[in-house]
């Protein structure tokens, strides 16, 4: 992934938007060493990973799906396990900072739709050090990953506009309607 997508802590609203295809036969191996992407200082520890997506797989079937934003994990597997039926999906996660930058909430939507919405919770420290982990499919500790396609990505700024974070994904939607196979 471009640099550009390592986030300086001071950035308070912004959005990662992914168009993937991933084939539902190759999602990953037996176990939770699959990750879809990932952005972060290390993969271990959840408090040094500004983005990340994992599947558990037991006896080929999709199991889990687990997000964590900048530290705080969640488990999505019913609302996320469309994105893995081998259909062109856009996945996008809006992060928001509090005002008073002591509290910090995600906001997860698929094909334009909100599938989750975070409560705000106590903001986890920006990783310190060097960001390592950026990247779709496999990088690290995690040894497999999707077999599919990975159209493209975009990085949002939210503060700079006046736009929800719905209707950017709206207009996006309708520009790429028709145009991914």
């Amino acid at each position: 992934m471009p640099a550009a997508f390592i986030l300086p802590d001071a950035m308070t609203r912004y959005m990662h938007t992914y168009w993937l295809k991933i084939d539902p036969t190759s999602m990953g191996a037996n176990g939770s060493s699959n990750a879809t992407l990932g952005i972060g200082v290390a993969y271990p520890t959840p408090a040094n990973q500004i983005l990340k997506l994992t599947l558990t797989i037991v006896s080929g079937v999709l199991t889990v799906v687990q997000l964590t934003v900048r530290g705080s994990g969640v488990t999505l597997t019913s609302q996320l396990s469309p994105l893995y039926n081998g259909s062109a999906h856009q996945l996008a996660v809006e992060y928001i900072s509090f005002a008073d930058d002591t509290q910090m909430m995600f906001n997860v939507y698929l094909d334009a739709n909100l599938v989750y919405a975070s409560a705000y919770t106590a903001k986890v420290a920006f990783p310190a050090g060097t960001v390592s982990v950026n990247s779709v499919a496999c990088q690290g500790t995690y040894t497999r990953t999707f077999a599919g396609r990975f159209y493209r990505a975009r990085m949002e700024n939210l503060t700079l506009t006046t736009k929800t974070a719905l209707a950017i994904l709206v207009e996006d939607m309708s520009s790429v309607s028709g145009r991914l196979s």
